[in-house]
């Protein structure tokens, strides 16, 4: 399977074999060179330019300047501003934050970018060995000079939004190519990257003959326990040594987080009879350092946080290694935490929805995760291990008053469902009647797992009764009055949505429905009482 460069994650760096570093002037080159753009140079123009760091670390200008630095404007800088650079990547206000002065010279930063400016074209073209590669380089050297990683450089220019990764393994391979084996460096290790899709996932490692290739988690091709588990190859995860079964990936990813990730079901069983005690390492959660500036991670990335009870729900409970797996789990030291933690969890496990809503409709916890998603076997085991049955969470990032994500109390929920068992599970454990929020609704796209609960905008919250009774559940509207739920409160429509409300209803009902629901004028009001309403479905299940 192809891997989707878009909205990939590095995590990770590749070593110097035989703990070797770079000196300060290497350091510094590998810097800049990650800083400045790749470019195509009229070798006659830069040759005539001043550049003293490559000089310092013996590297030749190129045929066409691709080893060309403009170090001397940068070495022109105040000696603070090269100092913060060289610390953190980054350059103080006073540069704006992106350019570090470069934009007054007549080589800098500004200068050799061949994008939009005429004048300097014919200097400044895409180098022809790169042109295909659209994306500048991020690869940089670690803060201990040990090594190389990935980062995102925020050049001024290149839309934010639009980064991808298609050149991360080029430009790895030319950096150790080209600038490290002329200094007598070689790398060594794994960096693993992680996209949006669960399966895009894998790992660039260097081989023994100095070749940098990209392995796929799923493809069976990472000869270890983390692509055992993701690939669901328990035959070669028997031939492995039993300390694999607690590595992890750069991402905090141990071999049972990642076959849970990827609906192992064989490997999920095999691996429930080799762990024991803490090498259950059950408080693992998926951790990945960010790739964009703050303004493209307003939303939680999906999964940030997700420990292997996140993608329990996922799994499938009529396959006969499900059962077995949890009834073991069930026997593993529970850490503290780890059932009410909420996360991002959107779309298919294994493929990028069509639609993809706000992030708050996609903010659950394994129990949420679970009712919503109608795996009632992975809900029991929840609950039976102190899973709070009214968990919610309350979003107030984003907005100007905090308020409760619709996943919140999945009673709410499951009163829309047509089986009732959820909903008993869920009063069975404890859960509360009496809890409210908005719905989700499905006039503007807006929900997540589980499907809309109500056709049209409600200006105010809704109880699991109001909710059944506005379904027509009619045997969850008997479960929650028995249960106590007040069919005396009062839920507002809007007379909008009542409108919409009454075109969506298509069995015998409808004319009376509408009258229910006080939609046969505008003088019945917008204040609707249950009572009535409940009354007349509890008569019709007589």
């Amino acid at each position: 399977m192809g891997v989707d460069w878009n909205s990939m994650s590095f995590q990770g760096a590749f070593r110097f074999s035989g703990g070797k570093k770079l000196n300060d002037h290497q350091y510094r080159y590998l810097l800049l060179f990650w800083q400045i753009e790749r470019c195509q140079r009229n070798i006659d123009e830069v040759k005539e330019c001043p550049d003293p760091v490559r000089e310092l670390v013996g590297l030749p200008l190129g045929a066409k300047g691709e080893f060309f630095l403009s170090s001397k404007d940068f070495l022109d800088l105040p000696t603070e501003t090269q100092t913060q650079f060289l610390q953190t990547r980054r350059f103080g206000n006073e540069y704006h934050d992106h350019l570090g002065g470069w934009d007054t010279s007549q080589t800098g930063l500004i200068k050799n970018d061949p994008h939009g400016r005429e004048s300097h074209f014919h200097t400044f073209r895409l180098l022809t060995a790169f042109r295909d590669r659209k994306e500048p380089c991020h690869w940089v050297p670690t803060l201990d000079a040990c090594g190389i990683e990935w980062c995102y450089n925020r050049r001024t220019g290149i839309p934010e939004r639009s980064v991808s990764f298609d050149g991360a393994v080029f430009w790895i391979q030319w950096i150790a190519d080209n600038i490290l084996r002329p200094w007598g460096l070689t790398l060594e290790g794994e960096v693993w990257y992680q996209g949006e899709s669960q399966t895009c996932t894998g790992r660039l490692v260097i081989l023994t003959t100095g070749s940098i290739v990209k392995q796929t988690a799923r493809g069976n091709q990472i000869p270890n326990m983390l692509g055992a588990a993701a690939s669901n190859s328990v035959s070669l995860a028997k031939t492995l040594p039993g300390e694999q079964l607690v590595m992890r990936d750069p991402f905090g990813r141990t071999p049972l987080l990642l076959a849970a990730w990827f609906k192992s079901h064989e490997m999920l069983d095999w691996l429930s009879t080799q762990l024991q005690d803490d090498t259950w390492q059950l408080d693992a959660v998926f951790a990945r350092k960010p790739c964009y500036s703050f303004t493209y991670d307003q939303f939680p990335r999906i999964f940030e946080g997700a420990s292997v009870f996140h993608f329990l729900p996922a799994l499938d409970a009529y396959h006969p290694a499900v059962p077995r797996f949890l009834a073991r789990l069930a026997q593993a030291p529970m850490p503290v935490g780890m059932l009410e933690r909420f996360t991002r969890i959107s779309g298919e496990p294994e493929t990028e929805p069509d639609h993809m809503g706000p992030a708050d409709e996609d903010i659950h916890n394994p129990l949420t995760h679970a009712v919503f998603s109608g795996n009632r076997l992975v809900a029991e085991l929840l609950l039976k291990l102190g899973a709070d049955p009214d968990c919610h969470h309350i979003d107030s990032s984003l907005r100007s008053k905090p308020f409760p994500s619709p996943s919140s109390w999945p009673l709410i929920h499951a009163a829309t469902c047509q089986d009732t068992s959820m909903l008993r599970l869920l009063l069975e454990w404890g859960a509360s009647v009496h809890v409210s929020r908005r719905p989700t609704c499905e006039s503007r796209g807006w929900w997540g797992l589980g499907g809309p609960e109500v056709y049209w905008i409600l200006p105010e919250a809704m109880t699991p009764l109001h909710l059944a009774a506005y379904r027509r559940r009619y045997d969850n509207v008997r479960v929650l009055v028995f249960h106590g739920a007040d069919v005396r409160k009062e839920c507002n429509l809007g007379d909008r949505h009542i409108r919409g409300h009454g075109k969506r209803l298509t069995d015998g009902g409808t004319a009376r429905a509408r009258w229910n629901w006080g939609s046969r004028s505008s003088t019945c009001g917008r204040e609707v009482r249950t009572m009535s309403f409940c009354t007349r479905m509890l008569s019709r299940t007589q």
